[in-house]
Formats: structure tokens, sequence, C-alpha cells
């Protein structure tokens, strides 16, 4: 496939949220087998890639992160949160174009993270950008919120010569699985994957008192597997982020969705799993009329129809690969 060689890739990706570092642990083992690649990444993200890959070698860079009161996202003191970083970003940019002349990098991988990509830019090196919630650019945006969200998007991309979406749903490639989760058959059990952050817990625990018997596993645990709890769940509660949803969807698990309040792509996001037949919204308002309704309605969901057009659950792992080495043959070699 690398007709070109062994090339010097640098790869960056966002700190917030679970799928950014998801698409990392995919990619990384099979791009260090013809490249040598060097990781550009907040800290917030290193303990997890570190945990399934092993220990990596890593250079820090600034995080981006909201700002959360339960399932809510506060804009305003997130924007607040984000000044220190916008002022310190171009003596940031300046040492990473810097680094990445000096050590001779040839191409930059960017997963939703500005500041490699503006540094590659500088440098005169070529950028790839692929992540998910660049799809908000693609859908059309729903009022003054989808039009933010759009923006704030683009803004996070920062420059690139190439763009690839990885999406489950109006994506140039569909999600990618982790290998895990494809180890084996995915089976039905009779629990429930509950995946709460800690800001979501003891509202969402409230309710789940009121179901007497309900069998179901909470997430993040230090002594269960969620891979495994997964793969023979009967259904998922999760927030709106993509790759949960995308892995649930693609494992035949119906889901029920809390989208936080104030994050479009996430409103997006459950908007699309709804559009599947595979899932419900709710909220953590209403979180127990919400649950009644997604648990009568899981024989329902568990049998879904075809999905509708624009609408990918196939692994896009291989298909992304060979993506990028046609981006480094054409962008680096050619």
């Amino acid at each position: 496939m690398n007709r070109g060689g062994t090339m010097k890739i640098a790869y960056s990706c966002a700190g917030e949220g679970f799928g950014h570092v998801s698409r990392l642990v995919v990619l990384l083992p099979h791009l260090e087998k013809t490249h040598a690649v060097g990781l550009f990444l907040p800290k917030s993200i290193v303990g997890y890639l570190n945990s399934r890959l092993g220990p990596r070698t890593t250079s820090p860079i600034p995080g981006i992160h909201y700002v959360q009161r339960h399932d809510r996202v506060l804009l305003a003191a997130s924007l607040l949160s984000l000044l220190p970083v916008i002022f310190q970003f171009p003596i940031v940019l300046f040492r990473l174009a810097r680094t990445l002349k000096s050590q001779g990098y040839q191409a930059v991988i960017s997963d939703y993270e500005p500041h490699l990509a503006w540094a590659a830019y500088f440098a005169g090196i070529p950028v790839l950008q692929l992540n998910h919630p660049g799809v908000l650019t693609r859908v059309a945006a729903q009022g003054i919120l989808g039009y933010l969200g759009a923006l704030g998007s683009r803004l996070m991309e920062g420059p690139w010569q190439r763009r690839i979406l990885v999406s489950f749903f109006q994506g140039d490639v569909g999600p990618l699985l982790r290998p895990s989760l494809q180890q084996r058959a995915p089976k039905r059990g009779a629990h429930l994957v509950v995946n709460l952050k800690d800001s979501y817990r003891t509202r969402a625990l409230a309710v789940l008192t009121k179901f007497p018997g309900l069998d179901y596993k909470l997430f993040p645990s230090k002594v269960e597997s969620f891979d495994e709890a997964l793969l023979d769940c009967a259904a998922v509660i999760t927030p709106a982020g993509h790759q949960v949803i995308a892995e649930a969807l693609s494992l035949n698990k119906p889901v029920l969705a809390l989208p936080q309040a104030g994050q479009p792509e996430q409103l997006l996001n459950a908007q699309q799993l709804v559009a599947t037949g595979r899932g419900k919204i709710g909220s953590l308002d209403s979180l127990e009329l919400d649950l009644r309704a997604f648990l009568a309605a899981l024989p329902e969901l568990s049998s879904p129809q075809p999905l509708p057009r624009g609408f990918n659950l196939s692994d896009g792992t291989l298909v992304l690969l060979a993506r990028i080495e046609r981006f480094l043959l054409e962008r680096v070699v050619g």
C-alpha cells in the first residue's frame, strides 16, 4: 500500500470527549507499522491512550474543554476558560512549527485539534484533517445554536489540504470500531450499559432506583470492562457522543441518548440516532419517563428497519487507512 516508504507523521487530536482518542487508538498501531508517528496530545487523554496501547512518548499541547454542569454545557463559562488558550496560541504555534521543521516531519494528521494544524500550515507541511464534529458543516444547521456549532467546528479544525469525516451519518467513511469490539460476536444479554459522566451520575442514579430489579452496569468503572459489557448488553444509556452511539449501533444495541444541552454536536448525533430507528432521545430532567418509554420500545428498536440513505455502520478503518496513504503519496511523495 505504501509505495512511498516510511514517512514521519505528526498526529494530534482533541482532548475533549471519547471519540477523538478512540480513533487514535484504532489508527496508531496500523500507522506505526509503516511510518514514524510523533504524538502531540493534551494531557487529558494520554492516560486512556496508554491504558489501551501501552506507554507512548507524547509531546504536550493545550487542551480545549467545555465547562459543564450536570447535562448542560455552560457557554459563557466555557468561552471564559478558553481565554488563556487563545492568548497563548501564537506562542504555542511558533514552538510547534519550529518543532515540526527541526524534527523533519513530512505530514500532519489532526483530529479536531487546531494548534498542530496551524503550525503545519506555517511550516509548509500538508495537513490531513479527520474528525466527526465536522458533520455540523455538512448537515443543515438548525437555529442559532446549530450555526454557532458549525462555526466552532470549522475553527477547531484549523487549515487542511484534505478533510475526511468519520461518522455513522453523512460521513466520508463509517465509524472506526475498536479491535476489542471485533474480537467476537456480540450477544443479547439482559443488562443495560449505563455510561454516565460524573456530572450526570447523582441525578441519573436517583432515577434508576425507581426501577426495582433493573439490571444495569454503570460506567466508567474500575472493575468492569466496558467493551465486554457493551458486547453482551441489551441496550445502552449514554450521553450523545458519537463514538459510543456508533459502537452501540454497529453492535445492534439500541441507545437512549442524553444529549448535553448547549452542545450542538450531541444534539445532532441524537437526532440522527432516532433517524436510524434504533434509539431514542432523553434528558436528565425527564429521565424516568424517557427510560420507561425506551424499555417498552426495546423489542421494536432491537429489530430495526434498513438504514436511511447517507448512514453507514460498517467499520471504516481499512477505508480510512487507504485514504490516509493516498493523501501521503499525493501530498508528500508526489
